[in-house]
C-alpha cells in the first residue's frame, strides 16, 4: 500500500501584509519572499503575472530585486484574506488622506 505524504509546501503557504518603504505602497507577497524584517525579493514582471505569483505562492528566483518593507502583519493563511486586509487598509489611508486634503483647503 502506497503512504501518502502531505504536500509540505501547501501545508505552510502563508502570505505577510508588507508596506514598500520606498513608494510608501501596501501589497501582499507570499511570507517566503521575506527575507528579513526589513526587506523582501519582488520580481520585476507585469502587474497580472505578479498577482498570480503571489495568489500561487511561487517561490523566490535568484534575479529578483531586493526591496525595503516594513511588515505590517505576517503569517496569514489564507490569500482572501490577505486580500481583504489589503483593501481595507488601502481604503483606510486613502480616507485618511481625502480628509486631511480636504481640511487643508476649508474655506473660513
Amino acid at each position: 500500500m502506497e503512504k501518502l505524504v502531505p504536500n509540505i509546501r501547501s501545508t505552510f503557504r502563508m502570505w505577510t501584509f508588507i508596506q514598500f518603504i520606498d513608494d510608501d505602497d501596501y501589497d501582499v507577497i507570499p511570507s517566503q519572499w521575506v527575507t528579513s524584517n526589513t526587506t523582501c525579493v519582488f520580481p520585476e514582471e507585469k502587474f497580472s503575472w505578479i498577482k498570480a505569483l503571489v495568489k500561487n505562492n511561487a517561490a523566490p528566483q535568484d534575479e529578483w530585486e531586493t526591496l525595503n518593507i516594513s511588515i505590517v502583519i505576517d503569517s496569514i493563511g489564507d490569500y482572501n484574506t490577505a486580500i481583504k486586509m489589503l483593501f481595507r487598509a488601502v481604503k483606510k489611508v486613502r480616507l485618511i488622506f481625502d480628509d486631511e486634503k480636504a481640511r487643508g483647503f476649508r474655506q473660513k
